[in-house]
């Protein structure tokens, strides 16, 4: 009869054996991440992904190894960023269901939305860029002795970078994402000042940049929100959402 083991024992049992192999430091470090591992997977994912983030050069390229040899499947997953220019007292209470993100979530108010496929441990790179049109000016023309004005519409462009790196659970239930993004545009809602001439508006966008670099874990096909910065009498907040295709 086979005998059948905890994934913590049989994990402690892998690590004692480099050990009685090597016997040096090395093999109790093994031992060490293996039961640690073991014993809380979420924990011990989350902070290689944080020690990926700082790793540079022959540190770096060793946890990236690590990453695809802890590939559970061939599978891609959709990673899809919001990002919403929302009043500061709803940003005081950010949804957690379902069922808060369906009333939460306003088109009106989404500056933008972007998807990424990365396969499953492995990293990927998405870009934005999009044109935004305002009201930059009038132009006058005088016909038969009237002043007519014609409003001027301008562009500005609105780019942005996202990388991320999803990583599936062993039961395919939850979703490790390692994100970082950086997106440079008009602060929103675009001001609005009075124009040269009389009884005029016009438009001057304010050009803001916007970083951020999160680690998170979430259910597959769930979302999770975070505020990133406040912006005049608005708050940026992002909504992030991963599912295995």
């Amino acid at each position: 009869m086979a005998l059948l083991l905890s994934p913590r024992k049989a994990a402690r049992g892998r690590g004692l054996a480099i050990v009685s192999r090597h016997g040096d430091a090395y093999g109790r470090r093994v031992l060490r991440e293996m039961t640690r591992r073991a014993h809380d997977p979420g924990a011990w994912l989350v902070e290689l992904v944080e020690r990926r983030a700082k790793a540079k050069g022959a540190e770096a390229d060793r946890i990236d190894r690590m990453f695809a040899a802890m590939r559970h499947s061939d599978a891609s997953i959709t990673v899809t960023l919001s990002v919403y220019s929302v009043p500061h007292k709803r940003a005081s209470k950010l949804p957690e269901t379902a069922a808060e993100f369906a009333v939460w979530e306003r088109a009106d108010e989404r500056l933008f939305r972007h998807q990424i496929t990365a396969p499953d441990g492995l990293p990927a790179r998405g870009t934005i860029d999009v044109g935004v049109a305002f009201l930059a000016e009038f132009d006058v023309e005088v016909h038969e002795n009237k002043t007519i004005t014609d409003p001027v519409i301008k562009t500005y462009r609105e780019h942005g970078v996202v990388r991320c790196r999803p990583i599936v659970s062993s039961d395919r239930r939850f979703i490790t994402l390692e994100l970082q993004g950086r997106h440079e545009g008009a602060q929103y809602p675009i001001e609005v000042v009075n124009g040269h001439l009389p009884n005029t508006k016009i438009q001057i966008p304010k050009m803001q940049t916007r970083r951020f670099r999160r680690t998170m874990t979430l259910p597959n096909g769930g979302k999770i929100a975070w505020r990133l910065k406040k912006e005049g009498a608005r708050t940026l907040v992002v909504v992030a959402q991963a599912k295995l295709d």
